[in-house]
């Protein structure tokens, strides 16, 4: 049996062209874009789900991992090596303190940013002491977690606007 694509004769480049059109159009090739990868601590699962879907649902954005306890997301995060971790402040076997020690034991540098529903104004300043990059309480909007992301993953350290105001008449008397 001849395969019509390499027939030769009249009837081979004909055959060659009518193959080509019957194959189905596609969209051009888009070059793909850099995604930044999230590793997400979150002992609630139906937030932690929540959050991967949300996460991907950015386009420069996924998430390369998930855990639930302080006690195991070290090792997880250090196989996965993110870009950021997105920790709650409660966790199984600990809380994001806890991590964030054991993250330094081990020489993990990646940022940490602190997402929960605990008090900012009491919890915000212990987080950034024990060496997270920002705290975000979770009733923000999903574009205020978008945007504290972004400002981690370039260097900054995010904090919510009223706590910016708090800790602004905080320290005005000391400048």
């Amino acid at each position: 049996m001849q395969n019509s694509l390499h027939r030769s004769g009249d009837g081979g480049s004909q055959d060659l062209t009518r193959a080509l059109l019957a194959q189905p159009v596609l969209p051009p090739l888009r070059r793909r874009v850099a995604r930044f990868r999230i590793f997400v601590v979150e002992d609630n699962l139906f937030v932690r789900e929540s959050l991967v879907r949300l996460l991907g649902s950015q386009p420069d954005l996924s998430c390369c991992g998930e855990s639930d306890s302080a006690l195991t997301a070290p090792f997880l995060i250090a196989e996965q090596q993110p870009d950021l971790i997105l920790a709650d402040l409660r966790l199984k076997h600990g809380e994001a303190f806890d991590l964030l020690v054991t993250l330094r034991e081990l020489r993990i540098g990646t940022p940490v940013l602190i997402l929960s529903q605990a008090d900012e104004s009491i919890y915000a300043a212990k987080a950034l002491a024990a060496g997270a990059r920002g705290y975000l309480m979770k009733q923000e909007a999903p574009q205020e977690l978008f945007d504290a992301i972004h400002q981690v993953l370039q260097g900054s350290f995010y904090l919510s606007r009223n706590l910016r105001a708090q800790f602004r008449q905080d320290f005005s008397g000391a400048l």
